[in-house]
Parts: C-alpha cells; sequence; structure tokens
C-alpha cells in the first residue's frame, strides 16, 4: 500500500458495485474476496484475488464489482481531489456516497493545487512497488 489512505477497510457485499470517476492514479487493495474490474478505453477486464491490488491507469469510469464478498482499502498519490466521485452500491441496496471532489474543503484554489500534484505523480513520478527483497 503506498500513497493516502482514500477509504480504509471496506466492505463489499457479493454482487456489490464501486464505481470511481476519473481517479487515475488511485489504487484498489483487496484484502478478501474476488473483484472483476473493468475500465473505460481498456479492452481487458481485470480478475483481482486477495493481497493483489489494481492502480487506475486512466481517467473515466471504474467500475469493481464483488464476486465474493469483499474487503478493500482505496489509496491515492493526492491526499485530496483524487478522483470526481466514489460511489458503493450493494447488490440490493441504495447506492452510498463515499466521495465526491465538489465536497472538499478549501475552494478552487486548493483543489488547482491538489490537481497539479495529481498530474504530477500520475505523469512523472514512478510507483514505488515493494518486493520481498526490498523488505
Amino acid at each position: 500500500m503506498d500513497g493516502y489512505i482514500v477509504r480504509g477497510s471496506t466492505g463489499i457485499p457479493r454482487g456489490g458495485l464501486i464505481v470511481i470517476e476519473d481517479g487515475r492514479g488511485m489504487a484498489v487493495e483487496l484484502w478478501d474476496g474476488e473483484l472483476w474490474i473493468t475500465q473505460a478505453d481498456d479492452r481487458r477486464d481485470y480478475i483481482i484475488r486477495p493481497g493483489a491490488s489494481f492502480r487506475i491507469g486512466r481517467e473515466g469510469m471504474v467500475l469493481a464489482s464483488a464476486l465474493r464478498a469483499s474487503r478493500i482499502t482505496l489509496t491515492a498519490p493526492v491526499p485530496a481531489y483524487y478522483a470526481k466521485r466514489v460511489e458503493l452500491t450493494p447488490a440490493d441496496g441504495v447506492p452510498r456516497l463515499l466521495y465526491e471532489r465538489s465536497r472538499e474543503r478549501g475552494g478552487w484554489v486548493a483543489g488547482v493545487g491538489h490537481r497539479l500534484a495529481r498530474f504530477w505523480a500520475n505523469s512523472y513520478a514512478s510507483y514505488f512497488n515493494a518486493t520481498a527483497a526490498a523488505l
């Protein structure tokens, strides 16, 4: 896990759906269960199993559906303004808003600063992936 914790230890029931809009650079860390992930303008689908993570590589909509009851953590390279919207929808329930950019504090000036930091982190800074040798 690297960056800032956006949402720690979030449970998703079987059939539940996480929707992330414009969250390039965010990572979905899976602790339990199994997720099917697809993102806009990507022909591939991804199956994520416990202990694995998925980093969002582009802007647009990302859908993560729980094939089994799952527990995830969402992280981002910047502390705020990391996505437009993040929403959790249980299989048989009402959508629950987890994050919305328009509700961030600090106004538009703070938003510009965070977006510049996000642009830098996504464009130039390499992501750190720990290996057994680094531990």
